[in-house]
């Protein structure tokens, strides 16, 4: 995911690893639309929702509400469940990096983003943004994060949210 920093909370678990926990906000609107960014990746491009990495000394919840606020401008959001956990590795800022990823759910009314916030790397790597529909994500032939992101809200607004975290894959 292009939307990571240097930040002091990242470490390595094996010499050529680096392990970095990060918050994703599954944003739905009015609409149960899902707001996706657009980002540059070595084979291409791939949507994911507003995120990133935590930071030294901050709880989960208080990365989500920074990385929210920094990415589309809105402050004070009441997050909801912990839906899902993700791990995966990428190739970031020239090292293989372990995302350890926890994924919170929050509703807004839709609402104007405002990108000034976005870090110098975010500016660079995020091409684009916008609210997604279900039958847009079943339908897009575009790589979305995490690929069955459109089957995973299709249960979260049919079932709701889970009792426990669901770990999800790729």
């Amino acid at each position: 995911m292009p939307l990571m920093d240097d930040a002091a909370a990242t470490h390595s678990v094996e010499p050529h690893i680096v392990v970095r926990p990060t918050v994703r906000v599954l944003l739905l609107d009015e609409l149960d639309r899902t707001l996706l960014f657009a980002g540059l990746v070595p084979d291409g491009t791939v949507w994911f929702p507003p995120g990133g990495g935590v930071e030294a000394g901050e709880s989960l919840e208080e990365a989500a509400r920074r990385e929210l606020y920094e990415e589309t401008g809105l402050l004070g959001i009441e997050l909801g469940p912990h839906l899902w956990t993700r791990r995966h590795v990428i190739w970031f800022n020239g090292a293989e990096t372990e995302l350890q990823e926890t994924w919170f759910v929050a509703r807004v009314e839709a609402f104007e983003i405002d990108t000034s916030r976005f870090t110098e790397l975010e500016r660079a790597t995020i091409r684009d943004h916008r609210w997604w529909t279900l039958p847009e994500l079943t339908a897009t032939s575009e790589v979305l994060a995490p690929r069955a992101l459109a089957q995973l809200m299709a249960d979260l607004l049919r079932d709701g949210p889970p009792n426990v975290p669901l770990s999800i894959g790729l």
